[in-house]
Parts: C-alpha cells; structure tokens; sequence
C-alpha cells in the first residue's frame, strides 16, 4: 500500500498534539510580552480543568484567532520587535 521505504503517516493526534504545543507557546510567548491575565483567560475559555475541555472546534479557532491577534499587538509594542535581528511571529496555518 503506498509508496515502499518509510514514510511519515498523518494522524489526528499527532496534528492535535502539534497544535497543542503550538498553543502552549502561543500563550507562553503572550505572557512572557507581559499578558499574562489574558493568556490565562484565553486558556480558561477552552480547557477548565484537565478534563473539563471545551470540544467545540469554533471555540477554539475564535480563541486562536484572539490570541493571534493579540499576541501580534504585543509583538509590535515589545522591545524585541526594535531589535534588527528579530522578525514578526508568523499567524498558525
């Protein structure tokens, strides 16, 4: 089946995985550029507890988009985005 020789194969939980991680450093990044609370308050929105996790997929994409959003405004305030051997964080896909 497929191609021979080893390949990579795609899976629901590891592309959850992936964004999760991507998520956490969202949200690292945002309370390290000195939004903590928000961070906090976007995270609360979609995961209570660790098992009290919000399931809807719209949720989740309005909170990214939030976070994006806000965390390119940091950016842009931040003294990292002054200095010449930084760029701007790239939106997630």
């Amino acid at each position: 089946m497929g191609p021979s020789g080893h390949q990579p194969i795609l899976t629901l939980r590891l592309k959850h995985i992936r964004d999760g991680l991507e998520d956490y450093e969202y949200l690292r990044l945002l309370a390290e550029l000195g939004d903590a609370a928000f961070a906090r308050t976007a995270a609360r929105k979609l995961a209570r507890t660790g098992w009290d996790i919000n399931a809807d997929a719209g949720e989740w994409e309005a909170v990214r988009e939030e976070v994006t959003t806000r965390l390119r405004k940091r950016w842009a305030e931040s003294e990292y985005a002054k200095r010449p051997d930084r760029q701007t964080p790239q939106s997630t896909p």
